[in-house]
């Protein structure tokens, strides 16, 4: 506690949500603090997304890093990306049934 109030620690805040998952593509997010800035001192980042299928691809923040804009991409579900594969598994494995039969009865 004495950290804190000498300013030495960290604070650490973790927001959840629940929101309408973004459709794919690029987006951005904007952070705005106007707490105290004349006697206070931020730092803002993005961190890894813990969802592979959302990667940060850029950040901009002012130099007082009292706004800060993230700028991220949604890539196609991994749902959908595995229902894919097996579609395609699937299509070719009736591909090598089919052309094992037709040898077969040549």
């Amino acid at each position: 506690m004495a950290a804190l109030h000498t300013g030495d620690a960290t604070i650490v805040i973790r927001a959840e949500a629940d929101v309408a998952r973004l459709p794919r593509g690029p987006h951005r997010l904007f952070f705005h603090n106007a707490n105290a800035a004349d006697s206070s001192v931020y730092l803002a980042n993005a961190l890894v997304s813990e969802d592979v299928d959302v990667a940060v691809t850029g950040q901009q923040r002012t130099s007082d890093q009292s706004e800060l804009t993230i700028a991220f991409v949604v890539r196609e579900t991994s749902a959908r990306r595995r229902w894919a594969w097996i579609g395609l598994g699937c299509v070719c494995l009736l591909t090598m049934s089919l052309t094992r039969r037709t040898r077969w009865t040549r």
